[in-house]
């Protein structure tokens, strides 16, 4: 399993969730630290976001790698839209400390403004195998999988390919609940 994010449509409703599990990707594919660790469990994360008195949103509040995943919808508000995020929201410096790291570490001068448009990575994993649907389901995506019509999934030119990491979700977040036990107030 690796990191992708597949989107399908171009659905604006779905844009803050797309934003969201990018800030997943950025986060757990070690994309802000020097060290390739995530941001959201280090110190740095923690004594910026000690200096708020308020978090996101009530789903930021579950732990730290959900608080940063929110903050990279308001981080890529504050970056992208005139004015920033301060403009539109009253009371924006009570969180301004954990949403302004994002916009410093999300600019790089190899790679540019993660949190931009334009913004390419690179690298990627290498594909997973392609999983076939079986044909009594009803999407039109899954009966072109039945059917025998393989999306092409090739890598794009001059990219390099990084090594797959095995992940669980289910023994990622149980261990990050243990390890990380600082929740947001």
């Amino acid at each position: 399993m690796n990191q992708d994010i597949v989107i399908y449509g171009n659905d604006i409703a779905n844009l803050m969730v797309y934003i969201h599990e990018s800030g997943h990707a950025l986060d757990l594919g070690g994309a802000y630290t020097n060290d390739g660790s995530y941001l959201s469990s280090s110190d740095d994360w923690l004594k910026y976001y000690n200096q708020d008195s308020k978090v996101v949103d009530s789903y930021a509040k579950i732990n730290q790698l959900e608080n940063v995943a929110q903050n990279h919808i308001v981080s890529s508000y504050n970056l992208n839209v005139p004015g920033g995020f301060g403009a539109f929201k009253s009371g924006w410096e009570q969180i301004s400390h954990q949403y302004t790291l994002l916009d410093q570490r999300q600019h790089t001068k190899t790679s540019g403004d993660k949190l931009k448009p334009g913004y390419a990575c690179g690298k990627r994993v290498k594909n997973d195998e392609i999983i076939r649907f079986p044909s009594t389901w009803t999407s039109r995506i899954m009966k072109k999988s039945a059917e025998g019509e393989k999306p092409n999934v090739d890598l794009a030119s001059g990219l390099e390919v990084i090594p797959s990491v095995e992940f669980d979700t289910r023994d990622f977040c149980g261990r990050y609940r243990a390890a990380h036990q600082h929740q947001a107030a």
